[in-house]
């Protein structure tokens, strides 16, 4: 089986139109990116009114927004690019760290993202690290985000959204997430009930199998900490939308009392 090959996120990028097979302009318009070794790859297929956002601009924005916040690093943690997603996560400095006798710290991060075929809005969505274990932990849909479609003046409108981003980083709500992570550590499960718990997860075999043998502890969180390790290492966006997935899966756990994930 052929390996995937990974581009370099800030490659040249073209919005170039198509054509019909017999020579006149096509409504679309093709996004290719021009890597050395292999030309002009075609990434995605885009409509006329698509605005072409590069990673590079992503970027560049993010900085802007940083050195506008004075709360966050100037480097990302954590780079992830499949040719057409793109993402960027940063860490919050600032004194917004969460100290925790038995989870260790916990950071707010930022994450900016990006697409070259329509996968994804460019934005920034606020989520969390666990710095011991550099875990990931997709916690926007909660704590909060802010994407744009590719239309018009998108990057500017990003920019202007910084403003939100302090009010986020701001609010008491990642507090009580991480709040809700210590209360994991407080409920404990027997090898039967924490194979229970795994059946009631909408995850495979293979991903359970792995988080049994991953596990440090009998905790629900020794359990959910051994899934974002997993879903962190791997880099794929798939993986990515599984930790928002479960992530919120487990928080809606621990505010309903509830030991095992009932569907609904």
């Amino acid at each position: 089986m052929a390996t995937k090959k990974f581009y370099d996120p800030y490659l040249p990028v073209q919005r170039d139109r198509l054509s019909h097979p017999d020579g006149t302009p096509a409504d679309k318009y093709s996004i290719r990116i021009n890597d050395p070794e292999d030309g002009l790859v075609q990434v995605g297929t885009v409509s006329a009114d698509y605005n072409l956002v590069t990673n590079e601009e992503v970027i560049q924005t993010a900085y802007k927004i940083l050195e506008g916040a004075d709360v966050l690093s100037s480097e990302p943690w954590k780079t992830t690019f499949d040719g057409k997603r793109f993402m960027a996560s940063y860490i919050v400095n600032g004194g917004r760290e969460v100290e925790t006798p038995v989870l260790g710290t916990i950071v707010p991060t930022v994450d900016f993202q990006n697409s070259y075929n329509l996968d994804l809005r460019h934005g920034f969505a606020v989520n969390a690290c666990r710095i011991q274990c550099w875990n990931g932990m997709c916690v926007s849909n909660i704590v909060g985000s802010f994407t744009f479609r590719h239309l018009g003046d998108s990057l500017r409108e990003l920019e202007e959204a910084s403003a939100n981003l302090i009010a986020i980083l701001s609010n008491t709500r990642f507090r009580e997430v991480v709040a809700q992570f210590e209360h994991m550590a407080e409920v404990s499960y027997s090898p039967e009930e924490a194979g229970i718990l795994l059946k009631s997860l909408p995850i495979t075999d293979n991903l359970a199998g792995k988080i049994v043998r991953n596990l440090e502890g009998n905790s629900m969180w020794d359990i959910y900490n051994s899934i974002t390790n997993l879903l962190t290492v791997s880099s794929t966006f798939g993986d990515r939308q599984r930790n928002a997935q479960l992530t919120s899966i487990f928080l809606q756990m621990v505010a309903a009392g509830n030991r095992y994930y009932e569907a609904a």
